[in-house]
């Protein structure tokens, strides 16, 4: 049996989840991972100030 730092590293966890996203799941983070390599980003605060904004939240 693995000790405890073993079975909590990336390596064993990553396959365990990911073959059980729904594939709609899967497909939005392949598609989020590519947009960022693609530096099609924008920083966190900018976009809840939009949201606000629209929102008409203080």
């Amino acid at each position: 049996m693995k000790n405890e730092e073993e079975k909590n590293t990336p390596q064993n966890i990553s396959g365990d989840f990911w073959d059980e996203l729904p594939n709609l799941v899967k497909q939005l983070i392949d598609e989020s991972i590519e947009q960022s390599i693609k530096g099609n980003v924008r920083p966190h605060e900018e976009v809840i100030a939009e949201l606000k904004k629209m929102d008409n939240i203080a």
